[in-house]
């Protein structure tokens, strides 16, 4: 159970970790504030300290635990210096696969020679391209930045800098992927009930202007759709059941967006008295309009001294029109009947028909686009696509899973999601005839976008061609690093591990 809002209030102090309330303020919402010059991470959480660099726009370098070195530019992670064993780049690329031993040892000599890394020395070795060695930094500075996410003590210390030279290599960091990631990983229900000490009938709104505004685009889809539901401000109780989500994930996500400064949480709301709205809540709402400043709108809190609303009595249920007052069709004009031989003589379209039936004025079926391509540039999504294709590989049918990422690719030419999955869909189909063109569209997809898991699912089935079981596994595991439900590594990582029986 989350610590409850009326203990803040009256001792006007939060539990160990948790995000600090002012003493007067009923709207717990993401605030700028100072990075520590010296602190610790039991008293603010590294996710805290990150979405204050953001909103803030430091500039400079926090050091956690004297192990871990994040350096912020202009509130944007660009680069982490870790001293941890397990996280130096060769241990990296040998867990995801990059390079093997061999290639590492003679990368290490290469290194000892020159005075240069071991990614450079790959580099130099052509184990590596440039843009696949720049992929590998970028990726395993990610992971260290997750990682952070699982120390809940240690000291926090901020230096501010100008600027940053040539000693670090600055990489962009998409923070709104590694604030989804540690959260998941690192957070339970009882971290986040003290960290984030809201309980369940406080209320979820959105933000009306963020200070980021950026980071609505980036939200995933099942976020988005918390957010466009948080605009009628619905409990958590409320929220979870309307979200068809687990509470627990949905406190994740709600976490995640606060941390985005895109939700806010009032405290103490006048449930009982807002019953109606409550079952309003729960039922699916309209997606919310963006204001100017790109944020959603919501509808304000009632004011402090705002009456209560009366209590709404059961109505009786609408009354239908009388039989005689319905609409009904008008009347046929009188036309005279022509007889069997005048009938025979008259074509058909100069016999008399009735008028149209008069009244609202009604869409022309003529007048409509009649061409497919229209309708389809003009109403469908990337994702309208992307879910046809699913639906018709589960159904078994490849063939019209690639017709529609074919359609998607031309619509679409630059969304990596499609040219990964149009990839898996060819090696579904026929392994040995689509896999030249499968391989491209996995590195094109890979090079874009290598946070997506089913390149290496499709790097994986390659490898199983040439009978390489070993290769294939790590590209499966690495998938599961992207996205630890892909449900075709985990099929494929089943059937590889399965021990072989003898008769």
């Amino acid at each position: 159970m989350a610590v409850s809002t009326g203990v803040l209030a009256r001792t006007n102090k939060a539990p160990q970790g948790a995000i600090h309330l002012p003493p007067s303020n009923r709207h717990l919402e993401l605030q700028a504030g100072p990075l520590p010059a010296q602190g610790e991470l039991s008293d603010t959480s590294f996710a805290v300290l990150l979405a204050r660099a953001r909103i803030t726009g430091a500039t400079g370098v926090l050091g956690l635990r004297g192990e871990k070195f994040v350096y912020f530019s202009r509130g944007a992670p660009v680069s982490v210096d870790s001293t941890l064993e397990e996280e130096t780049s060769e241990v990296y690329y040998l867990k995801r696969g990059a390079a093997d031993e061999s290639e590492l040892e003679a990368a290490r000599q290469v290194a000892r020679d020159s005075g240069r890394g071991v990614g450079e020395a790959l580099l130099g070795l052509g184990f590596f391209e440039a843009s696949e060695l720049f992929e590998h930094k970028r990726s395993h500075a990610e992971q260290s930045l997750v990682s952070c996410f699982g120390w809940e003590e240690g000291s926090a210390r901020f230096e501010p800098r100008d600027g940053f030279g040539s000693e670090i290599l600055q990489m962009p960091i998409d923070p709104v992927s590694v604030f989804a990631e540690g959260i998941a990983r690192y957070y339970d229900r009882l971290r986040l009930d003290r960290e984030l000490p809201v309980d369940d009938l406080c209320r979820v709104y959105a933000v009306e202007a963020p200070r980021i505004p950026a980071a609505v685009t980036s939200i995933d889809t099942i976020d988005a759709r918390v957010l466009q539901l948080a605009v009628a401000r619905p409990t958590l109780q409320a929220l979870a059941k309307t979200a068809s989500l687990p509470v627990h994930e949905l406190r994740q996500r709600l976490f995640v967006l606060y941390c985005l400064g895109l939700v806010g949480f009032e405290l103490g709301a006048p449930i009982v008295e807002e019953a109606e709205q409550e079952r309003q809540s729960q039922h699916p709402l309209p997606a919310p309009k963006p204001s100017a400043a790109g944020a959603f709108s919501r509808p304000r809190p009632p004011g402090p001294g705002a009456p209560a609303p009366p209590p709404r009595t059961s109505a009786p249920p609408p009354m239908r029109a009388p039989a005689p007052l319905a609409p009904t069709p008008p009347p046929r004009p009188s036309v005279p009947t022509p007889s069997p031989a005048t009938r025979q003589s008259v074509p058909a379209a100069a016999q008399p028909r009735p008028p149209a039936p008069t009244g609202p004025a009604t869409p022309v079926a003529q007048s409509k686009p009649p061409s497919g391509s229209v309708r389809r540039s003009a109403a469908r999504t990337v994702e309208d696509d992307l879910d046809e294709a699913e639906i018709a590989r589960a159904g078994g049918d490849c063939g019209t899973a690639i017709e529609t990422l074919r359609a998607a690719r031309s619509a679409w030419p630059d969304d990596p999601r499609v040219w990964a999955q149009l990839a898996l869909m060819l090696l579904l189909l026929d392994e040995r005839k689509n896999a030249k063109e499968a391989n491209q569209l996995a590195r094109d997809a890979r090079k874009v976008n290598p946070s997506l898991p089913i390149p290496y699912v499709v790097m994986g089935i390659l490898m199983e061609q040439i009978h390489d079981r070993e290769r294939a596994l790590q590209m499966y595991r690495y998938a599961l690093t992207r996205d630890p439900e892909c449900n075709e590594a985990h099929k494929r990582i089943e059937r590889l591990e399965k021990p072989v029986s003898r008769k």
